[in-house]
């Protein structure tokens, strides 16, 4: 922690700050920290309660609910007075609620708490995620989130906050900040909020580097395709192993073998699919450590990210080519947006078992001099994501939202 700092921050995020766990997000913030501290910034965590927990202090507890083909696990709590305790002792400059979506009535509680305050901090939303389209379930909460509390008590129905929660927690922020422009373009064209600042999801270059050790267990003839995400059905990994099904059951290919790093709820599936299809030489390899997870890339021969949508920006994409590893990805927003002008770029159509399995055969077939270059501009262009240059231009938006506060 700085000990001069510029400004004190307070990032709320509405998922567990859990070391160990499958999360994109979470991962981006806790990575970040360090390299704002760098820069002069004081910044204070704050999460649900969780196991290996690693924020600065707990606020409510993880619920897990399934809206649009995924599983949100975010934080609950009504209990004002907690959180104004911690705002009371850490007395930020500027507060950040990170996918305030995700946590509604925690998120809402937060924003009630600091408009008691005697001094009140600027606050940002910082939105990372994005849908092609939102499910009936999540419409209905949406709509019912939106309803005002004399509206529904009118109709005698004892429930309501004076602004409607999503009211609250959607609109009632000094500024907002999105993970991509395709993420910015969903929450305004869905809910018509504008005048996004863009800061994606950095990568730890420092971890996700090039030649690590490879895994000697993988070096058995056979080339590698290696993928590593949250179980949830939106991540396609049905699609993927379809796809090596195509590879190996019909187009008769015996030189590949296929990976499965990360865990959810929907990994008993995915097992017994792959049984199911008796495919050869799949191994699920669980959640690894970041450093395992390095190295799995840097053995890879292909990484293969098969999502179906709903991704706000590619940040796995990004380590995977820093890494030095050849990258494969479905052609969605986000992922579109995070490999453009990333050389080599061949992009699958989501969903598509057959396409997905062809554009994995041409980066495994590709001529060696061709993928050598391949990773070296991989590596390159991943750089210009680093956390050190994200923290550099969080810091930057962070100035500018305080100086042209209301």
């Amino acid at each position: 922690m700085p000990e001069n700092p510029e400004l004190t921050v307070l990032i709320h995020s509405a998922f567990p700050l859990s070391d160990g766990t499958p999360d994109g997000v979470k991962d981006s913030i806790i990575q970040l920290k360090p390299h704002l501290e760098e820069e002069g910034i004081r910044v204070i965590l704050v999460g649900p309660r969780t196991k290996n927990n690693l924020a600065d202090f707990t606020f409510g507890r993880s619920i897990p609910v399934k809206v649009n083909n995924t599983v949100v696990k975010g934080g609950f709590s009504l209990n004002r007075y907690k959180i104004s305790s911690i705002l009371n002792k850490v007395k930020p400059d500027l507060v950040e609620a990170v996918a305030p979506e995700a946590a509604p009535f925690t998120t809402h509680t937060l924003l009630s708490a600091i408009d008691r305050m005697q001094e009140i901090p600027t606050t940002v939303a910082h939105f990372h995620s994005r849908a092609e389209k939102l499910d009936i379930k999540t419409t209905l909460i949406a709509y019912l989130g939106s309803l005002r509390g004399p509206v529904l008590r009118k109709r005698l129905i004892p429930f309501g906050l004076s602004s409607g929660v999503f009211n609250t927690i959607l609109y009632h922020y000094d500024a907002r900040i999105a993970s991509s422009e395709d993420t910015a373009k969903f929450w305004e064209d869905r809910f018509g909020m504008k005048d996004f600042h863009i800061i994606q999801n950095g990568v730890d270059i420092d971890t996700m580097r090039p030649n690590l050790p490879i895994k000697q267990e993988w070096q058995d003839g056979k080339k590698t395709i290696f993928t590593s995400c949250r179980h949830d059905l939106r991540k396609g990994i049905a699609v993927l192993l379809e796809a090596y099904y195509l590879l190996t059951k019909v187009d008769g290919r015996d030189d590949i073998k296929l990976k499965i790093g990360g865990e959810g709820d929907c990994t008993p599936d995915h097992k017994r699919l792959a049984e199911e299809l008796r495919l050869p030489d799949v191994e699920f390899l669980g959640v690894q450590t970041r450093e395992m997870l390095a190295r799995s890339f840097c053995s890879a021969d292909v990484s293969a990210f098969s999502s179906k949508g709903g991704e706000g920006w590619g940040r796995v994409l990004l380590e995977a080519e820093a890494c030095g590893s050849l990258v494969l990805a479905t052609d969605i927003d986000g992922f579109r947006q995070a490999l453009f002008g990333s050389p080599y770029t061949e992009m699958a159509k989501p969903g598509d078992a057959r396409d997905l399995a062809d554009k994995i055969a041409n980066k495994l077939d590709m001529p060696e001099e061709e993928a050598r270059k391949a990773r070296i501009l991989g590596v390159k262009h991943a750089s210009q994501y680093s956390n050190r240059n994200i923290a550099k231009r969080t810091k930057n938006v962070y100035k500018e939202i305080l100086l042209n506060r209301p």
